[in-house]
């Protein structure tokens, strides 16, 4: 009932540097190669990016809905970031100015027909500064985002 993001090969990934250096996105662990962690919680699931990327995946129509929370990886006081949820290349979710220490709502939306789904992380005030941000669990469901099952599962540290 549940495809992880993480095990799939987006059609589109970019991570556009403010300067010189790159921060591939990473699959499973964040930007910086360690586990995804928030709150003395481990995830096994999840994507590490830096600002500013943008990844996307081809929506076939087997999934129903989708569901992720984020946060910025660790202690970062100088992290700031836009994240955005397109569908199709539509804004579906947009919070600006994601800081440390913060971890998003459960996001949960129904895909309808849409064909595909992207996950932006751009400079938020300082520029490209700490940017590092880590999307937890977020997973393709076969059922509606209102069902139980779209709360995310855990493994404590």
């Amino acid at each position: 009932p549940v495809c992880w993001l993480s095990s799939l090969t987006p059609s589109e990934n970019v991570q556009t540097p403010f300067l010189d250096v790159t921060w591939p996105a990473r699959m499973d662990l964040s930007v910086a190669g360690e586990p995804i962690r928030y709150g003395g919680r481990a995830f096994s699931h999840g994507i590490g990016v830096h600002s500013r990327s943008r990844l996307s995946w081809a929506l076939d129509g087997s999934y129903q809905s989708f569901r992720t929370q984020y946060a910025i990886d660790g202690d970062l006081p100088y992290a700031d970031v836009d994240v955005r949820i397109l569908l199709d290349g539509k804004v579906v979710h947009e919070t600006m100015s994601v800081k440390a220490h913060i971890l998003s709502p459960v996001v949960t939306f129904d895909l309808g027909q849409a064909k595909s789904i992207t996950l932006e992380v751009d400079f938020g005030a300082g520029d490209d500064v700490q940017d590092r941000l880590n999307w937890i669990e977020p997973a393709l469901l076969r059922s509606p985002a209102s069902s139980p099952a779209t709360e995310p599962s855990t493994k404590p540290e």
